[in-house]
């Protein structure tokens, strides 16, 4: 017999591989009532067409404009820009794009880098701010709050689920405990022995 959900069914077979990431039990169990509240089952089956039509759609073609109207004005390269972080941040964005295969999504990565790097680059509002975020991705990564990405994760087989954007070319093996995160989580302590120095 068919499935009546079939997405909902891919994305519970597909959260098997999350399980060291968090308790999902309350995802998974229809008849429990924790899981009608939870944020990613309402968005991904109660509100799935309102997210998509409504929020996601038009933030990605709201990026694309931007990102090519500042495309237009600003040449984004090593050559024209000063901070050591924002060459860095170009370099991130070669690596991401040469990694991303998703000719759907390709203009709006492409612009939402260029939006970003650029505004690190002329703004300092913007730029240490940022540096901010980052150094509490470093502390919450050292204090055990923040997890590595699963192993082979974003996805990148061809015979994964249509939805599922199998876009990705990174070199295997990724992800897990390849992971620069997953290697901090595993020394932490000792990091953390050599930070207090």
């Amino acid at each position: 017999m068919e499935s009546k959900t079939p997405l909902w069914d891919a994305v519970m077979d597909r959260m098997q591989k999350f399980d060291r990431l968090s308790d999902l039990t309350a995802f998974r169990h229809e008849t429990n009532p924790v899981q009608r509240n939870l944020l990613g089952h309402k968005m991904l089956l109660n509100w799935r067409g309102f997210v998509i039509k409504q929020l996601k759609d038009p933030l990605r073609k709201a990026i694309i404009i931007i990102g090519k109207r500042f495309s237009e004005k600003f040449e984004i390269k090593k050559g024209n820009t000063a901070y050591k972080n924002t060459h860095t941040l170009i370099d991130f964005k070669d690596l991401f794009l040469g990694y991303e295969d998703n000719l759907m999504r390709d203009d709006m990565w492409e612009a939402a880098f260029n939006i970003f790097i650029g505004e690190y680059e002329h703004d300092p509002y913007y730029h240490f701010r940022f540096d901010w975020l980052l150094e509490q991705f470093i502390i919450a990564i050292l204090e055990g709050k923040w997890d590595a990405r699963p192993e082979g994760f974003p996805q990148r087989n061809a015979d994964q689920p249509k939805h599922w954007h199998p876009h990705w070319k990174e070199p295997a093996p990724y992800g897990g405990k390849y992971s620069i995160i997953a290697k901090m989580i595993a020394h932490r302590e000792e990091i953390n022995k050599l930070l207090e120095e």
